[in-house]
């Protein structure tokens, strides 16, 4: 198990005839010819995935309900959309060395075995099998010990998602996913001017922005992603669009601030235009 995650509780066991569903990509039996009738159920991990979600969402759901009984629904809300992010399976998965187990076309092995998507849905799969073979009692069980560390149900949430490289950088190996948590932040501190500044000294554009909502309209939450380069970099949850976008934006002005981020102009004699250095942006 992955020695930086919190202490795990043990993983449930599941059947094998369920087993094969779970560790099986959808292109494996593709490349393997004459193992699938027409007619036979599909051997890969996509039904129990489905089922997986909903048992993780139900878990989670009910989990902050009992536990949590003062919050209001808003915060529920925004904690259950980061413990169920594709990237926090992803993490749960590598902790317990699931993608190990992954039969896939080996050929794009490395490849499919990294993917985030994959990974998450191993594991929503395997919590699908968990059910099938040990009912809700236990998901719900094992769910709630697994994220109870992670539960930070009073602040907003920001997380720095991933690397990027703009303008031709070579992406480091080392790079990790950092997460931090905060209080809410005040719309006035103006940590999204602050970031756009940051950017414009160099001729660089800001962040592009992806919103999503979630929850009832009288107490939605606010999820806000900042993408460079078509890449996911940043995240904020809020309950107000511009609370998110403000908790996004203070990470991002953070990383730069302690050197993760660097914006950096490239010599002239480097330059597209002629007119205006080109810059780039690198996370460390």
């Amino acid at each position: 198990m992955d020695s930086s995650m919190p202490t795990l509780p043990p993983l449930p066991a599941i059947r094998e005839s369920d087993s094969v569903y779970v560790f099986t990509h959808p292109g494996y039996l593709v490349t393997q010819k004459g193992l699938r009738k027409d007619d036979e159920v599909v051997q890969n991990y996509e039904r129990l995935a489905f089922l997986g979600d909903t048992k993780l969402r139900d878990a989670i759901t009910c989990y902050l309900y009992e536990k949590y009984p003062t919050y209001r629904v808003g915060a529920y809300a925004a904690q259950r959309s980061e413990l169920e992010s594709k990237f926090r399976l992803a993490k749960w998965a590598d902790a317990y060395n699931l993608m190990g187990k992954l039969k896939c076309n080996e050929a794009n092995g490395l490849t499919i075995r990294e993917s985030v998507e994959v990974r998450a849905k191993v594991f929503q799969a395997y919590i699908g099998a968990v059910y099938l073979n040990e009912g809700d009692v236990a998901v719900k069980s094992w769910i709630g010990a697994l994220i109870q560390p992670h539960i930070n149900i009073e602040d907003d949430v920001v997380e720095l998602l991933e690397e990027v490289t703009i303008e031709g950088d070579v992406p480091r190996k080392d790079i990790k996913t950092k997460k931090v948590t905060r209080p809410p932040s005040k719309a006035s501190q103006g940590y999204l001017a602050k970031l756009n500044e940051e950017f414009q000294k160099t001729g660089q554009d800001g962040p592009k922005w992806l919103e999503k909502s979630d929850g009832p309209a009288h107490s939605r939450t606010w999820i806000m992603t900042a993408v460079l380069k078509g890449k996911e970099v940043a995240k904020g949850t809020g309950c107000k669009k511009q609370l998110a976008k403000e908790g996004a934006a203070k990470l991002l002005l953070d990383a730069i601030v302690v050197g993760k981020v660097v914006i950096a102009q490239v010599p002239s004699g480097d330059a597209k235009d002629t007119d205006k250095p080109s810059t780039r942006v690198q996370v460390k």
